[in-house]
């Protein structure tokens, strides 16, 4: 915006809201369980400046499935090469 980078204006710690949200890490803490799956792990989302549970999945075609958990709701997102 007006030739400055995207900020994480909406992060509820007031000392990294000057961030950029390029290259910003989004997923993190997961733990391989064998086979394929990755459990534990965090879903950042600097447009709401809150993170969520998620897991992800490696599928038999190649692709990736994330399930990201707010409160009762699940989704879920295929990312394919």
């Amino acid at each position: 915006r007006d030739g400055k980078p995207i900020v994480d204006a909406n992060n509820d710690n007031a000392a990294l809201r000057d961030r950029p949200v390029l290259g910003l890490e989004i997923l993190s803490g997961f733990k391989a369980t064998g086979a394929g799956v990755w459990t534990g792990g965090m879903l950042y989302s600097p447009r709401n400046g809150q993170s969520f549970p998620a897991g992800i999945s490696l599928l038999p075609d190649g692709s990736l499935e994330l399930k990201v958990k707010a409160g009762f709701v699940t989704k879920t997102v295929r990312w394919t090469r």
